[in-house]
């Protein structure tokens, strides 16, 4: 059976899906997030899903190189010099970030240096995206000429897997997010799959709340996990395990909403993803800010909880007010 290519137009769910892990990205870097556990186990695994998901791997690969090119890496260097520019950091790490595109080069624990510091650490995604989405055209062009069989299946998956455990041995963070890409190009070709063999079409009801029961047990057990930086939690393979369950869920909250008022509004935020991605750390600068100056000490969940998603709201409008204008007057790349 061949894999399959999206159909052309916007699909709401998916982006309304998008727009929820987002929302769940901005929250888990807001002061005092609480959930973090579970929040912060499957959203970056569902951006990969849902790109896989909606990826035209037919066309060219030069062709495709080019556009995601000019869709990721000509954005990420603008928003590297704007923010550097902004915050005023010249310093050799500081610079040496923007190469790297990691947020340090040393595992967690390490007396190595924090590179990118000007509020531009979520800019990692977009080479990581860049990577394992070239990775992931290979592989679903090769699958689709060579045999596209669920035994050709199991052994991308298995490689790809196998490939990330021995990654993750490595010392250090290999620039680009390199160490972490097969790890993200499983979460694409498992995208294409899910297309192939409508798997979001069999979510509803009880099925559903299995889903939620399974990642909730899951993220207890695996324990907080951070992909920008290759921290699995406990386990690799319960990280990928959450990060399939997490989407199928995201997935079918989006389906249930999107004929909602709510929905729509989602699905246009989700159209302003990369921007809001990359603006947030700026934006909850000014928010944190804000908060500090009105004199708030932080001694109330309720509080607490209240002022993440007032942040979270801000940093949507903001960045999707940046999206609209930066797409109208540079449509080919935003």
């Amino acid at each position: 059976m061949k894999l399959d290519n999206k159909p052309t137009q916007r699909l709401p769910y998916i982006d309304i899906a998008k727009a929820i892990a987002l929302m769940l990205i901005v929250y888990s870097h807001t002061t005092n997030c609480y959930g973090q556990t579970y929040l912060g186990s499957f959203f970056i695994a569902a951006f990969f899903l849902l790109s896989g998901y909606t990826s035209k791997y037919k066309v060219s690969w030069k062709q495709h190189l080019i556009k995601r090119a000019q869709r990721l890496l000509i954005p990420y260097l603008l928003f590297s010099v704007v923010f550097i520019l902004l915050c005023r950091n010249f310093t050799f790490y500081d610079l040496l970030g923007v190469v790297y595109s990691r947020y340090r080069s040393g595992l967690e624990g390490s007396s190595l240096p924090i590179m990118l510091r000007s509020l531009n650490g979520p800019l990692w995604f977009f080479t990581a995206m860049f990577f394992a989405d070239m990775l992931f055209i290979k592989l679903a062009k090769m699958v689709d000429v060579i045999n596209s069989s669920i035994r050709v299946h199991a052994i991308v998956v298995i490689s790809l897997l196998s490939a990330s455990f021995l990654l993750n041995q490595i010392p250090f963070l290999l620039p680009w997010s390199l160490d972490m890409v097969p790890f993200f190009a499983l979460f694409m070709y498992l995208g294409q799959l899910c297309l192939r063999y409508d798997i979001f079409r069999h979510i509803r009801g009880i099925k559903a709340f299995i889903i939620l029961l399974l990642l909730i047990v899951c993220c207890q057990i695996n324990g907080p996990i951070n992909l920008s930086i290759r921290i699995y939690g406990h386990s690799i393979l319960l990280t990928f395990l959450t990060g399939i369950l997490g989407t199928l869920l995201l997935v079918w909250i989006g389906k249930l909403l999107e004929a909602s008022k709510i929905g729509r509004l989602l699905a246009r935020s989700g159209k302003h993803t990369l921007t809001i991605f990359s603006l947030q750390m700026f934006v909850l600068h000014f928010v944190n800010s804000a908060i500090s100056f009105v004199g708030y000490d932080g001694t109330s969940v309720s509080i607490d909880i209240l002022l993440g998603i007032g942040a979270v709201i801000v940093v949507f409008i903001v960045g999707g007010i940046t999206s609209t204008i930066l797409k109208r007057f540079l449509p080919s790349i935003f």
